[in-house]
């Protein structure tokens, strides 16, 4: 099978569904979105 962005993303959602995923700053605080939200963040937009 082969391997795409949307496939790569699944997998790591499923190993590490906690670790942070990526991080940007609001309002001079640090957030961040888990493996598993962006994973859900994705799905919802495609």
């Amino acid at each position: 099978m082969a391997t795409t962005i949307l496939s790569r993303l699944e997998e790591h959602a499923r190993q590490q569904p906690d670790a942070p995923a990526y991080h940007w700053k609001t309002d001079g605080s640090w957030r961040s979105a888990s493996w598993r939200e962006y994973r859900d963040q994705v799905r919802r937009v495609g």
